[in-house]
């Protein structure tokens, strides 16, 4: 049976807030198999990477990205307090 992966990226007030449990249980409750998890602290220039793909996109009513919230913000929050790394199995239909 083929199966397909999925990764999930638990934010720094997510795990501050201690959401990671409640994230994993409804994973498992929708027959999502963890297969990997990892606690990380990105650099800015890993976190300036993850989000290049955002760079000059546009939100809903065609507001650029970077007024909602300057991504610049997004980068040293993400930069400087852990976040949790998911990886996810599940059958395909």
């Amino acid at each position: 049976m083929a199966v397909q992966r999925t990764l999930t990226i638990i934010k720094p007030d997510g795990v501050a807030q201690n959401n990671i449990g409640d994230v994993i249980r409804v994973f498992e409750e929708n027959r999502f198999q963890i297969v990997a998890t990892k606690m990380q602290r990105l650099t800015k220039q890993q976190a300036e990477g993850f989000y290049a793909v955002h760079r000059g996109a546009t939100l809903r009513g065609n507001c650029p990205i970077r007024t909602r919230p300057p991504l610049e913000r997004v980068f040293n929050k993400l930069s400087h307090r852990d976040l949790e790394i998911l990886t996810e199995e599940v059958p395909s239909h």
